[in-house]
């Protein structure tokens, strides 16, 4: 039984509309075929498939959920304030409700649902005034990662360049999940070779991926100029001015959503 509104209940055309996200299908979609982005920054395996008894194999099963929630609030199919219910979501993935509590405890970590004792979990509502915030502090910390690195990005640079490129490729394709994975690559490659553990688990916080989908695919805008906004930060790295590179990730959200601005006009 497909999640439906507060009554438990929901149409075949929503049903419909969370089959086609596809993510329960006998095989990956190509572009997260070779490993996922978890909501929170980092690296995690393909998305759980049906095992033999239908159910979904244990990848472990709690991000398989978590993944595939997120990608129905992302894409719309749960709307804000749609109700998402434990026992239901269990039931159509084939699995108990354990691993659907804690993927919520996990999107509810992101403000992504909102949960609430005896009246469950439903979506937030995101206000652009959320994601600029979000942003802006993405920013900061990504700057104080630029500085704390320094000269220390050498061994980094051709994994930043990669990323990059992948950036590019998805842009050209107008694949904006592949475009968003390749481009949290990016970001995370500086937050880590600041080495500081406490650093990247704050900007794994933020909620990196679910933020910069979210504001893309509401937007529409076109990805190849948000793409090209990180080569002069990979330029500055590559120089080992991590001045420079500060300086410009500081602003780099705000550029992001300027980009975004003019391509929802």
């Amino acid at each position: 039984m497909a999640p439906g509104r507060g009554d438990g209940h929901s149409g075949e055309s929503r049903a419909a509309g969370r089959d086609a996200t596809g993510p329960l299908g006998a095989q990956a979609p190509p572009s997260r075929a070779s490993g996922r982005v978890s909501p929170r920054g980092g690296e995690r395996a393909a998305p759980g498939r049906r095992g033999a008894g239908g159910g979904l194999e244990r990848r472990s099963t709690s991000d398989s959920v978590c993944e595939i929630l997120l990608d129905r609030i992302l894409d719309g199919v749960y709307p804000p304030g749609e109700r998402i219910v434990e026992l239901e979501v269990a039931r159509e993935l084939g699995t108990s409700q354990a691993p659907v509590r804690e993927a919520l405890r996990e999107l509810q970590g992101l403000r992504l649902v909102e949960v609430r004792p005896y009246r469950g979990a439903r979506v937030r509502e995101i206000t652009d005034e959320e994601m600029r915030e979000s942003l802006q502090v993405r920013g900061v910390l990504e700057a104080f990662a630029a500085r704390t690195a320094g000269g220390r990005m050498d061994g980094r640079v051709a994994a930043l360049r990669r990323a990059l490129e992948r950036m590019r490729a998805a842009a050209d394709a107008a694949d904006c999940d592949a475009f968003v994975h390749a481009d949290v690559d990016f970001h995370r490659e500086i937050v880590e070779a600041a080495d500081r553990g406490a650093l990247l688990h704050v900007w794994s916080s933020v909620g990196v991926e679910a933020r910069i989908r979210m504001l893309l695919k509401r937007s529409g805008a076109a990805l190849r100029p948000v793409a090209d906004a990180h080569e002069p930060i990979l330029e500055a790295l590559a120089r080992g001015d991590g001045e420079t590179a500060a300086v410009l990730l500081a602003d780099h959200g705000g550029g992001v959503e300027r980009l975004a601005a003019s391509g929802s006009d």
